[in-house]
């Protein structure tokens, strides 16, 4: 595998559309309950939650921000 630059707004697509997925089948699975509003809150509460979790780790230390790319180096999955 090979190194790859990507502009930052091709990086942000896929957890911006995962997580538009993700709230819309949420709503569609509660549309027409009463608990819509307590399903959307525990959603947003779980989304935000993680969000917390995972945001202070930052990138991985290999990758690189320039202002209009990032460096994405190329990953192999490796087995004991």
């Amino acid at each position: 595998m090979r190194d790859r630059t990507a502009s930052l707004l091709r990086v942000s697509l896929l957890p911006i559309g995962m997580t538009v997925f993700s709230a819309w089948g949420a709503l569609s699975a509660f549309g027409a309950s009463p608990l819509l509003g307590q399903a959307l809150a525990v959603w947003a509460t779980g989304a935000l939650l993680l969000f917390a979790l995972v945001a202070p780790a930052g990138p991985r230390r290999d990758t690189t921000r320039r202002a209009a790319a990032t460096r994405c180096p190329a990953a192999w999955c490796r087995w004991p």
